[in-house]
C-alpha cells in the first residue's frame, strides 16, 4: 500500500476510534469553550489554513504513533512500519532519534516531532504555564462574520483553556518560528517566548488599549511589517512551515490594529496573522530599525547574536526605538560581556525587568523539571 493512502486510512481510523469527551478546562469555565469547539470543527476536513493544517498534522501524528505502538506490541519492527510515512513527512531522521534504544519511552516525543514535522525547541509545559499565569488583558471571541463577544480576563472566570488550545498554540508558535527564521541569522526561540509570555501570556484572543493578539500588535508595527516585504517572502516561500499562514496573508490585510481587532485575534486567520506580524516586526527591529545600537555593537566587533536579540526585545516595549540611548549606555558599561549587558539593560529599562519577572512566574508555575528558564528549551532541540 502506498504511503499517502495508508496515512489517509490511518487518520480515518484514528479519528473514528478516538473517544469523544467533554473538554477539561485547565482554567476558565466550560461555558466559554468557544476556541476548543472552533478547533474541533476542522478535524478530518483537510482544510489548508492554520487550524486545518494543525488538525491534519496532529491527526497524522496520532495515527502514525499509534501504528508504531501496535506494531511493537505485535513483536514487529514498529519503526520499519512507519518509516515510509515519516519519510514522506521529511522527519525520518528526527523520528528515528526519538525512538532510540528504549522503544516505548519516547512515544510522546515521536508524536510531537511528527505533528511539527520538525524538532520542537520550546517545551509545551512552559507555554502551558505561561497561559495559566494571571493576565490583565481582556479576551474576546471573534467569529467569521467579524462579530465579537467579550470573554473576560484569562483566569478562573475567563475562557476555557483546554489541552487542545495549549497544543494548538504551541504548534502554531513553532510553525511561525520555523517559517520566519533564516538559518544564516536565526530567531532565538527563547527571546520570542519571553516576548509573548510578557505581552499576552500566549493568549491569542486578548485585546488591550495598547495592542492586539498574541504579540499585542500596534498600528505602527502593522504598517512597518506591511512595507517590509516580509509578508511576501512568506507567501513566496516553499518551506512547508509557511503553508499554514499563507491563506491568511493572501487575503486583504488590515490597515491598522486598533480598528481591526478581529483581524488579529480570531483563532484561525487572526492568530496566523498575529504570529507572523509579531515575529516579523521583531526581525524588523533587530535587523533594520535599531540603527544606533546596531552601529555601536558593530563598531565594537560584537558578533554574538544575543546582544542584538536583547536590544530588539527591549525595543518591543512601550518606549519603542527611543530606548536606544539606554541600550548604548548599558553596552558601554558592560565591558563587551553579554551577561553584564543583560544585567545593565534589565536595570535600566523597566520593560525588560517586567519580562524577567513574568518569566519567573512561568518557572514557578511550571511542572516538575522546570527549575530555571533554560529548562524551557525542549530536550529534543539539544540533540539536533
Amino acid at each position: 500500500m502506498k504511503a499517502p493512502l495508508l496515512l489517509f486510512k490511518l487518520i480515518i481510523l484514528f479519528s473514528f476510534f478516538a473517544q469523544a469527551s467533554a473538554p477539561v478546562c485547565l482554567q476558565g469555565t466550560p461555558e466559554k469553550n468557544q476556541i476548543d469547539t472552533f478547533l474541533s470543527t476542522f478535524k478530518g476536513k483537510g482544510i489548508r489554513n492554520l487550524a486545518g493544517i494543525y488538525q491534519t498534522q496532529t491527526e497524522a501524528a496520532g495515527a502514525i504513533s499509534n501504528l508504531y505502538s501496535v506494531s511493537e506490541n505485535r513483536g514487529e519492527d514498529g519503526f520499519e512500519k512507519i518509516r515510509p510515512l515519516v519519510r514522506r513527512l521529511n522527519v525520518e531522521k528526527e523520528a528515528e532519534n526519538c525512538i532510540g534504544k528504549d522503544q516505548f519511552r519516547n512515544i510522546s516525543n515521536l508524536q510531537k516531532v511528527i505533528a511539527l514535522s520538525e524538532v520542537p525547541v520550546i517545551r509545551k509545559s512552559c507555554i502551558r504555564a505561561s497561559m495559566l499565569r494571571e493576565h490583565g488583558n481582556t479576551e474576546f471571541m471573534c467569529r467569521p462574520n467579524g462579530a465579537s463577544s467579550e470573554l473576560g480576563n484569562p483566569g478562573s472566570n475567563g475562557s476555557c483553556l483546554t489541552e487542545q488550545v495549549v497544543d494548538y498554540t504551541w504548534w502554531a508558535f513553532h510553525k511561525a518560528l520555523y517559517c520566519l527564521s533564516d538559518p544564516a541569522k536565526p530567531i532565538d526561540p527563547m527571546v520570542i517566548f519571553l516576548k509573548m509570555n510578557n505581552e499576552s501570556s500566549f493568549h491569542m484572543q486578548v485585546s488591550s488599549r495598547g495592542g492586539k493578539g498574541i504579540g499585542q500588535l500596534t498600528t505602527p508595527a502593522v504598517a512597518q511589517v506591511k512595507q517590509s516585504g516580509r509578508l511576501q517572502k512568506v507567501l513566496d516561500s516553499t518551506d512547508p512551515n509557511c503553508a499554514p499562514f499563507k491563506e491568511a496573508l493572501r487575503k486583504s490585510q488590515p490597515a491598522d490594529a486598533k480598528d481591526n481587532m478581529c483581524q488579529f485575534i480570531e483563532p484561525n486567520d487572526g492568530f496566523a496573522r498575529s504570529l507572523i506580524y509579531s515575529m516579523a516586526y521583531f526581525l524588523e527591529s533587530r535587523d533594520v530599525l535599531l540603527r544606533n545600537i546596531t552601529r555601536t555593537l558593530n563598531d565594537a566587533g560584537i558578533e554574538d547574536a544575543r546582544f542584538y536579540n536583547l536590544a530588539a526585545l527591549a525595543s518591543y516595549g512601550p518606549r519603542g526605538l527611543s530606548v536606544q540611548p539606554q541600550l548604548i549606555e548599558a553596552f558601554r558599561a558592560s565591558g563587551n560581556n553579554y551577561d553584564a549587558f543583560k544585567r545593565q539593560v534589565t536595570n535600566r529599562i523597566e520593560y525588560v525587568q517586567n519580562i524577567a519577572d513574568k518569566a519567573d512566574e512561568v518557572v514557578n508555575g511550571a511542572e516538575n523539571g522546570i527549575n530555571r528558564l533554560s529548562d524551557c528549551y525542549d530536550p529534543l532541540s539539544m540533540q539536533k
